[in-house]
């Protein structure tokens, strides 16, 4: 009968071994392959803990910097398998932003951000409560708003939001989303949010 400390260390000599060629298989690979990595680093991040499998996904991304599967990976494994790794989910998606401007996940990316730096939370569904279809100023159908020009808290929320507008306005360009309600309602969004700011 097996001594059961020697069970454990033949049990973790076998993991090193499997994982330790796992690793050089990814390594001399000569093109990306997710469907490999995205198991490879689930079950390093269990094993070895979250950062080691960060580690290995930072030398895989710096293989295929502009590869836009290897950004879908990045992202949905900070987003599934790290806790609060939502600035590492962000810096993922304005890869993919920069890679595939009319991706779906630019949306995402849009929100992200501006719940990110923005006091009201970026929700397309409620648009109708910013009209102004009774003469009133918008202002006033917001309640608890009284200096508009206060609005923008830094210059880093202010840029944000302009440069969301920059992100939406680049999808419209594509024929695929130019004729689709949900990058108009997203650009809706911004412009109100900075008509809110400006308006006297």
């Amino acid at each position: 009968m097996s001594h059961p400390k020697n069970s454990q260390g033949k049990y973790f000599e076998l993991k090193e071994f499997v994982f330790s060629n796992f690793r050089k298989a990814i390594q001399h690979l000569n093109e990306p392959c997710e469907w490999i990595m995205g198991p490879f680093l689930e079950a390093l991040s269990k094993v070895h803990g979250s950062q080691a499998a960060i580690d290995e996904l930072t030398t895989y991304l710096s293989q295929y910097p502009s590869h836009l599967p290897a950004r879908y990976l990045a992202y949905n494994f900070f987003k599934h398998e790290i806790p609060q790794s939502e600035d590492s989910q962000i810096e993922e998606l304005e890869k993919i932003a920069e890679i595939s401007p009319d991706d779906h996940l630019v949306f995402t990316l849009v929100k992200m951000l501006i719940n990110r730096v923005d006091d009201w939370p970026f929700d397309t569904s409620d648009l109708h409560r910013w009209s102004d279809t009774q003469g009133k100023s918008v202002l006033k159908i917001l309640p608890g708003v009284k200096n508009c020009r206060s609005l923008f808290k830094s210059e880093l929320q202010r840029d944000t939001i302009l440069n969301c507008v920059k992100i939406m306005m680049n999808m419209v360009e594509y024929q695929e989303w130019r004729w689709k309600e949900q990058p108009w309602i997203h650009l809706c969004h911004l412009l109100r949010r900075i008509y809110l700011t400006c308006k006297e």
